[in-house]
């Protein structure tokens, strides 16, 4: 799912557009300002098609500045760079940050790896197989 957040897009936005098209990953063209939650952890014990759907975790890929200011990332998210600018919030990820560029800013950095909210994000689509005549190795 392709977002034209040439404007820059703010957390609420990324987040009803990933409740509305649950399961895809969102590549956000522009700046992303994380000023709130996107996303949420995995339920704990329930594997519901309607309840993971209102709540899962997200990939985002940003093709501009992230800027980290206040709330949660449940997911996994690639950018350019990030800036870690807390001004007396509580920013955070919960699953993984990768940066192409810097990470820097003026808060304390909490990014914390969850191997279940990646587990989950990579077997989301099924698994990769290998198709019969697909693959010739000689």
């Amino acid at each position: 799912m392709v977002v034209d957040c040439s404007a820059g897009c703010t957390a609420a936005s990324v987040d009803a557009l990933a409740k509305q098209f649950p399961e895809r990953v969102l590549w956000l063209n522009g700046d992303l300002n994380v000023n709130g939650n996107i996303g949420s952890p995995l339920v704990a014990g329930s594997m519901l098609a309607a309840e993971v759907a209102a709540s899962g975790p997200v990939v985002l890929v940003v093709t501009g500045q992230v800027t980290l200011s206040s709330g949660i990332v449940y997911g996994a998210v690639y950018c350019r760079s990030a800036n870690w600018d807390r001004g007396g919030g509580n920013a955070q990820v919960q699953g993984a940050l990768i940066a192409e560029g810097n990470l820097g800013g003026d808060g304390a950095q909490s990014i914390s790896y969850d191997a279940n909210i990646l587990t989950r994000l990579r077997t989301w689509h099924g698994s990769f197989v290998r198709v019969n005549g697909g693959w010739r190795d000689f």
